[in-house]
């Protein structure tokens, strides 16, 4: 290539420079997992420690906030079904303990550095941002990492994260051939690193909100009406709205200006409040 002229270098793909899942990629993220996911500690490799189940992790993790990170690699173009084998995992996993943990980080390090096994428990708690916490939070996070994704893991995993909140990262891997260096392209696709602080608000957002609404949409703040007798204890909305109601009334508001009032306010909202029976 000439100074000053662009040349196209087109992508490859895996099995053409015959790079394997296990063998190739998984050893060489494994090593450097700062390439698709930052602040995270490899604890465990093809973790399969679960009761009747024959499925492993590819690669499992912790980050600095006690979250527990499952890793699934594929080398397709499509994912094949990632985020299903990644959410099953997730579930799996999400009762371990502390204990448990180090058990485990203990059989990895053994396998990798055998000469540090014995220092498991204190890395970890080191690790941890609280030195002291034996805490492992049941919410797992996930990281999809593939050749491509196809529109149904994509829709799926954009259905998950917006809905329900989950955590979850699409990370595409791209190989490409320069002469005799295999160079590979490490893209995150979803979410996409620009919006990536604001996924996480919202996504912490619609967690609140959630536990507020419950499982089933419905609104369950509850508020509490104050007048001269007092406060009232914390009621449901249509609750509340009662005793305001009769709190206005006890006051000598009239019941033709509370609901002149109601219905303003109701239609501003784009909402009727019609005027109570017998109001004067």
């Amino acid at each position: 290539m000439k100074l000053g002229e662009l040349v196209a270098v087109p992508s490859s793909t895996f099995t053409t420079e015959k790079v394997l899942e296990r063998a190739d990629l998984q050893r060489l993220l494994r090593a450097r997992i700062d390439a698709i996911a930052d602040d995270v500690l490899i604890v465990a490799e093809e973790f399969g420690a679960f009761a009747d189940a024959k499925r492993r992790v590819d690669l499992l993790g912790i980050d600095r906030e006690g979250r527990l990170v499952v890793f699934e690699l594929k080398r397709t173009l499509d994912g094949g079904n990632l985020e299903l084998q990644a959410l099953r995992y997730a579930a799996m996993v999400s009762t371990m303990t502390f204990d448990d943990l180090v058990g485990h980080y203990e059989n990895y390090l053994a396998t990798v550095e055998p000469e540090v096994a014995d220092e498991a428990q204190g890395r970890l708690a080191n690790w941890l941002d609280d030195g002291d916490s034996t805490v492992i939070s049941r919410h797992v996070r996930i990281v999809l990492v593939s050749a491509g994704f196809d529109r149904e893991i994509t829709t799926t995993v954009l259905w998950l994260t917006d809905l329900y909140g989950l955590d979850i990262r699409c990370v595409r891997l791209t190989p490409y051939r320069v002469g005799d260096r295999l160079l590979l392209d490490v893209q995150q696709v979803i979410p996409l690193p620009e919006a990536s602080e604001l996924t996480i608000q919202l996504q912490r957002k619609a967690t609140q909100e959630r536990a507020v609404r419950g499982t089933d949409g419905r609104d369950w703040t509850r508020y509490a009406i104050t007048g001269s007798v007092g406060e009232s204890e914390p009621l449901r909305k249509r609750q509340a709205i009662l005793a305001m109601v009769i709190t206005l009334r006890a006051a000598g508001v009239p019941a033709r200006e509370i609901a002149k009032r109601s219905h303003s306010d109701a239609t501003a909202k784009g909402m009727y409040v019609g005027q109570c029976p017998g109001g004067t």
